[in-house]
């Protein structure tokens, strides 16, 4: 978060306990009692609540929605599964749901939460950290936003209308909303000492934006292009994952008699290379299908160690050691991703070449979507 006060751009330390204090992740640990904490101390505070805990799952009610098909008209329960033995939730990322109109909140411990409302609940903590900085109220905002959240325009715009939403309730009277990559050219061009095309290109988490401007000298500024697709760094991390963790967990093996052995499920491994997806495992249904595929499974360890990982709640960690991995991907020519818990110990090797090649089908979409921008 930033302050502009008319003359100069001043960037707000919002979270001391990160690496970079100036950098406030999109992280939310609501805990059953309703404690709530954001950024680097809600993934600690995660870590230290949830790590080799047990799991258990149970679908709970949380109310009633209208179907609607055709000419028919009914109303249907509605379920979740929760964890009732989570002291409380973590949630990332949690503003790519925006777009999602089937997602409509959450259960953590005995309350239901609005997806409007938990993002309002990370901006109001964001916006009181900065109020105390500044020692003021902050009344309006400029909130950045992805060129596109979402390929659909309808679902494009239900994303923005939640987010404003979201936004009047964390206590901002004034919301205005500006593409991220066109914020970046301007801030680029304040200091602009000859005329410039300007290509940004915004990778972020979710989405990459990309943004073609034109800054005169004068100060005249010209949006020629903006553009945008939900490729990004999660993706790449799920590939990582995807492509380099599974034969430590049981891909490629066999389980049941010798003489009719089956393959161990591929959607198993999709479910995993997930962080939103990644719970499903853990429903009483998947643990006793994973518990049946170990009894009789080639290699029995493997398998297990996928339980233990699933049920000891170490699927953050291992998102985690793929980041910093991919991170050190950037600057040298291979990475170790390191990861250790109850029945595993991994150290496996990632070249920059072979993680080139893992991402190839994204790059080559960003490619294509780039000459799309400039043409």
């Amino acid at each position: 978060m930033s302050v502009y006060d008319g003359r100069q751009l001043q960037v707000l330390p919002l979270d001391p306990q990160n690496s970079n204090p100036n950098v406030l992740r999109t992280a939310l640990y609501i805990t059953n009692s309703q404690n709530v904490l954001i950024g680097r101390g809600a993934v600690d505070q995660y870590y230290e609540h949830n790590i080799g805990r047990p799991v258990k799952l149970q679908r709970v009610w949380v109310g009633e929605i209208e179907v609607v098909a055709d000419e028919m008209r009914y109303i249907q329960d509605a379920y979740v599964w929760t964890d009732v033995l989570s002291p409380g939730r973590l949630l990332l990322s949690i503003k790519t749901s925006l777009r999602d109109p089937d997602y409509v909140g959450t259960v953590i411990g005995p309350y239901h939460y609005s997806l409007e409302n938990l993002i309002a609940t990370y901006l109001h903590l964001a916006k009181i950290r900065a109020e105390r900085l500044l020692d003021r109220e902050l009344t309006s905002i400029v909130m950045g936003r992805p060129v596109r959240f979402a390929f659909d325009p309808q679902h494009d715009r239900l994303a923005q209308s939640r987010l404003l939403e979201a936004a009047l309730r964390a206590g901002y009277e004034q919301v205005y909303f500006q593409y991220e990559p066109v914020a970046a050219a301007y801030h680029y061009a304040v200091n602009l000492e000859e005329a410039q095309n300007i290509l940004v290109f915004d990778f972020g988490g979710g989405t990459l934006d990309v943004t073609v401007m034109r800054a005169e000298t004068t100060g005249r500024r010209e949006v020629l292009a903006t553009g945008g697709i939900p490729v990004a760094g999660d993706v790449f991390d799920e590939k990582l994952i995807r492509a380099k963790l599974p034969e430590h967990f049981g891909a490629g093996g066999t389980y049941g008699s010798a003489s009719k052995p089956l393959p161990v499920p591929l959607w198993i491994y999709d479910t995993f290379a997930n962080w939103q997806t990644i719970v499903e495992l853990q429903t009483p249904q998947n643990r006793e299908m994973l518990q049946t595929i170990a009894a009789t499974a080639r290699r029995p360890k493997e398998i297990e160690a996928l339980i233990s990982l699933v049920t000891s709640n170490y699927g953050l960690k291992m998102f985690d050691a793929v980041e910093l991995t991919k991170r050190t991907l950037s600057e040298r020519v291979g990475g170790m991703i390191k990861l250790q818990g109850p029945g595993f110990n991994i150290h496996q090797l990632v070249t920059r070449s072979e993680f080139e090649q893992i991402i190839q089908n994204e790059v080559d979409a960003i490619n294509t979507h780039l000459d799309e921008i400039v043409s």
